[in-house]
């Protein structure tokens, strides 16, 4: 046991590996009258920090921070503790406190680096339970060689009035060689931010709306002279942007859903299958969405078993209604993924049949699908190609290209985006580079967004964004975006913050949500509608920021000058011009940041 450390941390983690203990008196104990060890800020006489007596079921004293007034800015009521041993990069940092709360209160915990802007390492914001004790465990790799007193553990307090009591804090640091697993927890904290940042917020939005926006000039004119007063309006009519959905095709086709493949599509949809209707209205409205990806009828396996007889309808029908079509997936190098002969084919007849597949696949869809995933997951999963070959990777996308030159071609990762290690980004750089060095046509980059606890932070993302787009030179394609979360407000929330960090990258030129509906879903909470189809917060949410925030309806009217000025949304627009009963309609498009000119001219 280090000095000035606690010496009931050793009883507390009995239960837990070996490792070092980083925090100096987590029960309070060695001053009667004063936390030592701790600061304890009050920037804005915002309420009181006293010391109690222990309470039942603990021997630690208890630190009470009562707040009586709030701040937008919640850490100018702070607690915090600065780490003074060095941290090495791969350690896992155990993190755990008892917290009583009073109703209608909330705090923020971080680990965060002690220097401007105080990027956060762990944040978690915790509202519940009231009025009794509970024990929050939380746990976070190190991302990186970490100096004495460069980090600390720090509350914000200062959100809500209402008060606080923690006992019993502990920090404890595990080699890197000891499993995760091994270190039990009952918290996911978010990891490499924090989803409760505002300033994040405002600046990620200012960025969107520089990125995203462009100015409209309207000339109006009569006789060739300019005219004061016309009415102006600008509608917009698409995006410049992409969002897609995910679809899979047994609920949009009845025959399909009866196939045997699909028996546990029809178990998870049981008592649901008189709502597939409203399911096909919504997920078809193309006001939400432009693009479809269909998750299971384009893979090799699905192709062989179904998708062959059924796709091609299917996809044509969705052009007929306007749709953008993606490929998913031309490679995904697991066997689960290939037709169960795959299997027991010799390495020769094995790379005969995938190529020929890859060949009529795209051959078969060709200026229909507009982008395949050529690759899926191959830093993931290695079996076929490791058969086959690791130039098969190469091949796949010179067959796609030689089939269909003008399709957009893509390399799908699963993890960079979304593990709790930032590892796996330098890895896709090099592949992509790797690929391209071998005469692959890579056209950009696809990333996997399924969020589950613990959330990676809008901030990590937004850093991974940025190195993945300058490390490839690529454009960023969003896919299968979804947000597990325990609460419906939680999962919308964090889905937004996601999608505005999403659409306020320049890099990112499409976002693919995973299948919307939970009865549809495995896990059955990561849709945006409900079991019943009853449309979640997180719907509501995207159908608010598609059509309103999201989307421009402007009027002006014209100055002296005969010109109205409208800053909107990039994409298509009808603008309509209207003055005494006479109408003038033309259409324009905000292609980029730079905007567009247009004249009108009224009949005389």
């Amino acid at each position: 046991m280090l000095m000035g450390l606690s010496l009931c941390v050793g009883s507390r983690a009995a239960d837990l590996p070996e490792g070092r203990s980083i925090l100096r008196n987590g029960d309070f104990c060695e001053d009667a009258e004063h936390p030592v060890g701790w600061v304890t800020r009050d920037s804005g006489n915002l309420g009181r920090f006293s010391l109690l007596p222990p309470e039942a079921g603990s021997k630690s004293r208890v630190l009470s921070c009562e707040v009586t007034q709030t701040s937008a800015q919640p850490w100018t009521m702070e607690l915090r503790q600065a780490l003074t041993l060095a941290l090495a990069k791969g350690e896992t940092l155990y993190v755990a406190f008892e917290y009583k709360i009073t109703a209608g209160y909330a705090f923020n915990c971080y680990w965060q680096q002690d220097s401007d802007p105080w990027p956060k390492f762990l944040s978690v914001r915790l509202d519940d339970p009231v009025d009794q004790w509970h024990k929050c465990t939380m746990k976070v790799t190190v991302p990186e060689h970490l100096q004495p007193r460069s980090t600390s553990i720090s509350f914000h307090l200062a959100e809500k009035t209402g008060t606080l009591k923690l006992r019993d804090l502990e920090i404890r640091a595990f080699p890197a060689h000891i499993a995760t697993d091994l270190i039990p927890t009952n918290t996911a904290p978010a990891i490499g931010g924090d989803y409760n940042d505002n300033t994040w917020r405002d600046d990620a939005l200012a960025r969107l709306k520089k990125v995203r926006t462009a100015p409209l000039k309207v000339l109006v004119r009569r006789g060739g002279q300019p005219v004061e007063g016309a009415v102006v309006t600008a509608r917009q009519r698409s995006r410049g942007f992409s969002f897609g959905v995910t679809l899979l095709l047994p609920l949009l086709d009845e025959t399909v859903l009866q196939l045997p493949d699909s028996e546990a599509l029809r178990e998870r949809l049981q008592g649901t299958t008189e709502k597939l209707g409203k399911y096909r209205e919504t997920v078809l409205d193309k006001t939400l969405f432009d693009t479809v990806s269909l998750a299971d009828a384009l893979t090799w396996k699905a192709a062989v078993a179904w998708g062959n007889a059924a796709a091609p309808a299917a996809i044509d029908g969705l052009i007929g209604l306007g749709f953008q079509v993606r490929g998913n997936a031309l490679y995904c190098p697991s066997f689960r993924f290939a037709p169960p002969e795959a299997r027991t084919l010799g390495k020769d007849a094995l790379k005969q049949a995938f190529e020929n597949f890859v060949h009529t696949q795209v051959a078969t869809y060709k200026g229909k699908v507009v982008e395949w995933d050529v690759l899926q997951a191959p830093l993931t999963y290695e079996e076929i190609y490791g058969v086959i070959g690791e130039d098969s990777l190469v091949n796949a996308f010179k067959i796609a290209e030689q089939e269909d030159p003008a399709a957009m071609l893509v390399c799908n990762a699963d993890q960079a985006l979304t593990d709790t290690s930032d590892e796996r980004v330098q890895e896709l750089i090099e592949f992509v580079k790797w690929l391209r060095s071998g005469g692959a046509r890579v056209d950009a980059v696809g990333l996997e967004a399924e969020l589950k606890p613990p959330f990676v932070a809008p901030q990590a993302i937004e850093q991974r964004l940025a190195k993945i787009a300058e490390g490839t030179g690529l454009p960023i394609v969003i896919t299968s975006l979804s947000v597990d979360a325990p609460k419906e407000d939680i999962q919308a929330s964090t889905l937004k913050d996601l999608l505005t960090a999403f659409y306020a990258n320049p890099a990112v030129r499409r976002v693919v949500f995973s299948e919307v509906w939970d009865a549809a879903t495995p896990f059955g909470r990561t849709g945006l509608f409900r079991r019943n189809f009853a449309i979640k917060p997180a719907g509501q949410m995207l159908r608010t920021l598609l059509t309103q925030e999201w989307c421009t309806n402007e009027t002006a009217k014209t100055d002296a000058q005969g010109t109205a000025a409208i800053t909107g949304f990039q994409g298509a627009y009808e603008v309509t011009v209207e003055l005494d009963g006479k109408q003038v309609k033309k259409e324009v498009t905000l292609a980029d940041a730079t905007g567009a000119a247009l004249t009108l001219d009224l009949p005389e």
